[in-house]
């Protein structure tokens, strides 16, 4: 009597198996290709909206900086000969007016940080994936 061999038994099952493994596994693959490169598509405006960000914010930075560095001095002695005001009084305005500046674009800066999307398609595409795997896994 010839005993079966485990690979004789093991094919019958493997057979009808294996194909559905292998669809699960290709449409897994796919799914989490095409998330990925929507999440890198996404990550890479998210980059470009904190490089904008970041640059407006340097520049109000600098603007501040330099531009109290260099006027001040100047307006302050301009302001206090031509309208005969003490200097201190010249202090006040320069200060305040670079402080408005500054203030511009620490505003703009705000509000395109709160206006921002971050990776808002991929976390609607993830709702929708959840809600059809749901209806998918309920029983009738």
């Amino acid at each position: 009597m010839e005993a079966a061999s485990p690979e004789k038994e093991a094919r019958p099952e493997d057979a009808a198996s294996l194909p559905a493994w292998r669809g699960l596994s290709v449409a897994s693959l796919r799914y989490l290709d095409a998330r990925g490169k929507l999440l890198q598509i996404e990550a890479q405006e998210s980059a470009q909206d904190l490089v904008v960000v970041l640059i407006r914010g340097v520049m109000a930075a600098i603007l501040a900086l330099t531009g109290w560095l260099l006027t001040v001095p100047a307006l302050l002695w301009l302001l206090s000969q031509s309208q005969g005001w003490p200097v201190a009084h010249t202090f006040v305005f320069a200060g305040l007016a670079h402080l408005l500046f500054a203030l511009i674009f620490v505003r703009t800066i705000k509000s395109r940080l709160t206006h921002a999307s971050w990776f808002s398609d991929t976390l609607d595409q993830f709702k929708k994936d959840r809600a059809w795997i749901a209806s998918q896994t309920e029983k009738p």
